[in-house]
């Protein structure tokens, strides 16, 4: 009769519960079940740290790039920026996957382009984010962009702070409120810059009311329609 040996027995079931506690090691919750006298092994893999602050410095003066709704080609892009942008210093674009890489070689032009962005290139928006350590590409996201938003025809009488406000409100998250009378107000508009959630659709606009009525009489007053221009963005 063929025997097995104790070891031999326990070989496949020590592989299974190893298999188990690795699998789980990459989820949140209770850990998994473990045998008495079996410690589970973590690996800490040391970093060359001379390595890694020469990696960190190659990407400091790049911006990571998304584009909105469209398909555009690095030669394109990179013909745009050279003709449009009108940088100090060099620039170099790189496509990984969806995502674009923009190289500059001066830490002050990726700052100034990162104020200023979104940006709209061939009608499609740019999106602009800054590297950060440890940024895996494949995991970088664009959830938000910071635009600003222009309530057109806004009557002379009403161009004040409070109603900027509470139309901003409505729009999104306010960052900033322009009331600049030598910009905005003998243009009939208001200027606010809010943060866009980039999975939902455009706000088209508001109505405000243009005759005083009691609040329960609202529905029934005459109404002015003020349309949002969102300024980077390409109107149909």
């Amino acid at each position: 009769m063929y025997r097995t040996s104790s070891t031999q027995l326990l070989q496949p079931f020590l592989f299974r519960v190893c298999s188990l506690i690795i699998m789980a090691e990459g989820f949140e919750g209770d850990d998994p079940p473990r045998l008495p006298g079996l410690e589970r092994k973590n690996f800490l893999i040391p970093v060359n740290q001379q390595n890694l602050r020469a990696d960190r410095a190659k990407f400091q003066n790049v911006l990571m790039e998304k584009i909105v709704d469209a398909e555009v080609f690095t030669e394109g892009v990179q013909r745009y920026v050279a003709k449009y942008w009108s940088l100090l210093g060099d620039v170099s674009v790189q496509k990984i996957n969806s995502l674009f890489l923009f190289h500059f070689t001066t830490p002050r032009q990726a700052k100034l382009l990162l104020e200023n962005s979104p940006w709209n290139i061939k009608g499609c928006l740019f999106v602009l984010k800054s590297w950060q350590d440890h940024t895996i590409f494949s995991h970088v996201t664009f959830f938000t962009v910071d635009l600003w938003v222009r309530m057109v025809n806004i009557p002379s009488d009403c161009y004040y702070q409070e109603l900027g406000l509470k139309i901003g409100t409505v729009l999104g998250p306010i960052l900033d409120l322009d009331l600049s009378e030598r910009r905005c107000k003998y243009k009939d508009y208001f200027r606010i810059k809010v943060r866009i959630n980039l999975d939902e659709p455009l706000f088209p606009g508001v109505f405000i009311p243009l005759t005083f009525q009691r609040e329960e009489r609202l529905m029934n007053c005459e109404v002015k329609w003020l349309a949002c221009m969102y300024e980077r963005i390409c109107h149909a």
